[in-house]
């Protein structure tokens, strides 16, 4: 929010089909933008098998940049391949 507008987020999140749907919109004195926003995810295990198709195997895989272990609490990973 500024003093000039104000934007609203609303998401929708299906796990069943793995799907997020985000739409921002904006409110301004020229009118009304939405920015909407829809991205599928995959879980570290579906990475691995598609991974393997490919031919690489898994290196490391951490819970963010700074390479803190990831586990089952971890909301992020980063996953490095290797050629198998």
């Amino acid at each position: 929010m500024t003093e000039d507008s104000a934007t609203i987020e609303v998401s929708d999140f299906d796990a069943a089909t793995q799907h997020s749907r985000t739409q921002k919109i904006t409110f301004t004195d020229a009118g009304v933008r939405l920015r909407p926003h829809f991205e599928g995810y995959t879980w570290p295990d579906e990475l691995d098998q598609m991974a393997a198709a490919a031919g690489l195997r898994l290196g490391e895989r951490y819970a963010d940049w700074h390479r803190q272990p990831f586990g089952p609490e971890s909301s992020a990973h980063i996953s490095v391949y290797r050629p198998a």
